[in-house]
């Protein structure tokens, strides 16, 4: 049995999609189990779960066209495609922090009587005076933000069995089953960030003119300052010229420099999925003063 099962819903897009993926590989290990619930079932989301699938990268996935399933947080639905000893629910507007796993993991092995670990910080009134201090360690919560947690797989099968047969309403009958269980809920800050999602059609990207890039700087700690958007290996959510297909293979990423040696951006080959016309894309990121 996986030790862990991360359970990716996927809400906004191909881009967003992969985008959260690409976070899942820097911050996750290798061995651990992602699948994916994806809220449309259009084609280019598709094929980039198929073929995630078919590398290994992910273990299944499905579709809920209807978004947010049975149990509000959407996890009755994909319970059967994990089998990890941990349930982590995150979703594609979400962007985790180096080694949040591991801090997941070691809270819930140390504190047993924590049922469930809540990654957002949890809906509260505000209130007046001086903001509390930011804590790291978790904290004992009434509630948990349902779009990014961790629970134990004991827990959540024996949740499931207790609500076969019941009628649930929009409250989250899983906190409330966890607390009538005699265990508590909880919430780990510092681990996550949500960020803005968008899904950007091909035909309305827009290319930066040189003359609106930033200045490089010069040669010091110029590596540092251009960004490999694809990395070889990645599915980049373009279109082939050739057949209209929206997904290309990253074959390769070229440094490029300015007449004076500076990095100033990087080139790729790409490779259309469907009809293996190769394609070039420059991406550009500073400009040469002189």
């Amino acid at each position: 049995m996986t030790d862990v099962s991360i359970v990716l819903f996927a809400n906004n897009g191909a881009v967003s999609l992969r985008d959260a993926m690409r976070n899942l590989r820097e911050t996750v290990p290798d061995a651990c189990q992602i699948v994916v619930m994806a809220r449309e079932c259009r084609e280019d989301v598709a094929t980039y779960l198929t073929r995630q699938c078919l590398k290994g990268r992910i273990a299944g996935f499905g579709f809920d066209p209807q978004g947010i399933g049975r149990s509000h947080c959407g996890m009755d639905g994909a319970f059967y495609l994990t089998d990890g000893e941990l349930l982590v629910r995150v979703q594609d507007d979400l962007r985790f922090a180096s080694g949040w796993l591991e801090r997941v993991t070691e809270t819930l092995q140390q504190h047993q009587d924590i049922g469930c670990l809540g990654l957002l910080a949890p809906r509260q009134q505000k209130r007046r005076g001086r903001p509390p201090k930011p804590r790291s360690e978790a904290e004992i919560s009434e509630s948990v933000d349902w779009r990014c947690f961790a629970t134990r797989r004991d827990v959540f099968l024996e949740h499931e069995r207790q609500m076969l047969n019941e009628l649930i309403g929009w409250d989250c009958p899983f906190q409330k089953r966890l607390k009538e269980m005699g265990l508590h809920l909880a919430y780990l800050p510092g681990q996550v960030t949500v960020v803005s999602t968008h899904e950007v059609a091909a035909d309305d990207a827009l290319t930066i003119p040189e003359g609106g890039l930033p200045v490089h700087g010069g040669p010091l700690g110029a590596m540092k300052r251009v960004e490999q958007v694809y990395r070889v290996g990645d599915d980049v959510v373009l279109t082939c010229m050739s057949c209209g297909n929206t997904e290309l293979e990253v074959l390769s990423a070229q440094v490029e420099f300015c007449p004076h040696d500076v990095p100033i951006g990087y080139s790729y080959t790409m490779r259309c999925h469907e009809c293996h016309e190769i394609h070039y894309e420059e991406d550009v990121q500073f400009q040469c003063p002189a």
